[in-house]
């Protein structure tokens, strides 16, 4: 085996051991504070995820939270660097959604 597949090899174990994390939620209560971190919702993200989102329905007082594949995206669909929440409103529902780089 060369040098070379031996390194392609080992960044493969590492990033697949070192892969992004996001709170798996796919549904729950803002009424419940227990639901809304669990020490077992921290997941492994299948490949390719590169961000975790949350989204709540404020008029329901529910929420989800995954991974996502793709960039955080502002409301107007830019691409956003740091980490941020945006409020979305539509007849009596409102809704906000929040997305991150980092574990979470």
């Amino acid at each position: 085996m060369s040098s070379q597949t031996t390194i392609l090899i080992v960044l493969a174990i590492v990033g697949a051991t070192y892969g992004l994390r996001c709170h798996l939620i796919s549904y729950g209560n803002l009424n419940d504070p227990n639901a809304i971190t669990t020490a077992t919702s921290l997941q492994d993200c299948p490949i390719g995820a590169n961000s975790c989102v949350k989204t709540i329905d404020y008029s329901r007082n529910v929420f989800s939270k995954q991974c996502q594949i793709g960039n955080c995206t502002t409301a107007a669909g830019a691409v956003q660097a740091p980490a941020n929440c945006f409020n979305t409103t539509s007849g009596t529902t409102v809704m906000a959604t929040c997305c991150c780089y980092g574990d979470g």
